[in-house]
């Protein structure tokens, strides 16, 4: 059936995407044991007070979000016409050359230049060189420290290669060589990115060959019969590097250093089916309270780089639908305090700024920050470390805030 070109515009700009019904939802999974036991403030069977600090959170971390929006450091940064579009525009060699550079001259031609792109490549591939000058070994490794009373050199250089043995399976299974690549090439363009230190863990049901008992073994000891059976399998465990795009990012422009930050908010997108499987392993709750107004509906914030990137590319520039759902991390210093019981079967906490000291706590929303996000998950930092799990990473040297100055900025000559 032929549909129209307005009926056919409306389907492709509203995805379809499934919501389980509250009694489809599966029962929230556990964490492994080894991981501690962070009180999710989130959880359903939460009291009022409970729910009560989690919209408190929310609505703090809102109201930060859009003051760090308003800043003039971001406004430059992503406006359209600003670092970031200009940027974007000399790296894909596009054909938009408009500036309010003085300098610029009008020519017969209208092709750019594609030297920000030769250089950019070419800085890249000699810092990558560096970082991995020998693919047999790592980029660091651990070395037996001398001169302690706490073991011997013998056991210090066992304890070594112990250690760099982990850090070669985790480097390879996190893909470390790919994301560094992508981390210093998208830094090189803007000048500035963020990276998120975190852990991953996933478990997927896997279909096994189980020995059958009621059959039996041969004279060798052997079963006679195997059967198939469905086990849960953790199929990903280690500690993880993640980049967020720059732009997604929101945090106060005037403090250089991410652990000084007061508050630090990230916006992306993920799939229904993901979050159920977050929910699964016990790392969310709540997945049941998710509905379509909680989809992302396109970009919604004062700068817009994704769209600008799109008319760079000749394209339509507009955000639409996709089918994800908006989902918010926000990492804040927060005056809340948690007590709960020996077994944890009661959990009390209260946000009171003239008794608690701020501590660090993340939190994890679904929808659009500003217009009732569902609360997935809010917890105190569970990092053994305490800090706050980010960096905020930089090309260049730069003292006069967040956002550093980059390429971009001193070598737009080579563009235009």
């Amino acid at each position: 059936r032929k549909e129209s070109s307005a009926a056919s515009d409306v389907y492709k700009r509203q995805p379809v995407t499934a919501f389980l019904d509250k009694d489809s939802v599966p029962e929230p999974g556990k964490q492994p044991e080894r991981y501690g036991a962070p009180v999710n403030l989130a959880k359903p069977k939460a009291g009022g007070k409970l729910l009560e600090v989690c919209g408190r959170f929310a609505t703090w971390a809102a109201s930060n979000i859009r003051r760090f929006e308003g800043q003039s450091q971001r406004e430059k940064f992503t406006e359209n016409g600003g670092i970031m579009d200009i940027a974007d525009r000399m790296s894909r060699v596009a054909l938009n050359q408009d500036t309010s550079n003085t300098q610029t001259r009008n020519t017969l031609s209208d092709v750019t230049s594609p030297m920000f792109l030769i250089q950019e490549r070419t800085i890249t591939a000699g810092e990558m060189a560096i970082f991995f000058a020998d693919p047999a070994f790592l980029p660091a490794e651990y070395v037996p420290e001398v001169n302690t009373s706490e073991y011997t050199y013998d056991d210090g250089k066992r304890i070594a290669e112990h250690q760099n043995a982990l850090q070669q399976f985790t480097f390879d299974e996190d893909h470390r060589k790919e994301k560094i690549r992508e981390l210093t090439h998208w830094t090189n363009v803007y000048g500035n990115q963020v990276v998120k230190h975190g852990w991953v863990h996933e478990e997927r049901d896997v279909k096994e060959n189980v020995p059958d008992l009621d059959a039996g073994t041969n004279e060798n000891g052997t079963f006679k019969a195997f059967k198939r059976q469905t086990k849960k399998r953790v199929t990903k465990d280690w500690p993880t590097i993640e980049r967020w795009p720059i732009e997604n990012v929101y945090a106060d422009s005037n403090i250089p250093n991410a652990q000084d930050q007061l508050c630090i908010g990230y916006k992306t997108k993920m799939l229904y089916g993901d979050l159920l499987k977050l929910h699964e392993t016990g790392q969310i709750e709540n997945i049941d309270k998710i509905t379509p107004s909680h989809k992302y509906m396109g970009e919604q914030e004062l700068q817009q780089p994704p769209e600008k990137r799109r008319e760079n590319a000749g394209e339509d520039g507009e955000t639409e639908q996709t089918g994800e759902i908006e989902v918010w991390e926000i990492w804040g210093r927060v005056p809340i305090h948690q007590s709960e019981t020996k077994t944890r079967k009661t959990v009390k906490a209260s946000w009171d700024e003239s008794k608690h000291a701020p501590i660090i706590y993340q939190a994890i929303y679904a929808g659009n920050i500003h217009e009732n996000p569902v609360c997935l998950k809010l917890c105190e930092n569970p990092y053994w470390h305490g800090e706050i799990p980010i960096q905020f990473i930089h090309s260049h040297q730069d003292d006069k805030g967040l956002y550093h100055k980059g390429d971009a900025e001193m070598i737009q000559s080579l563009y235009y």
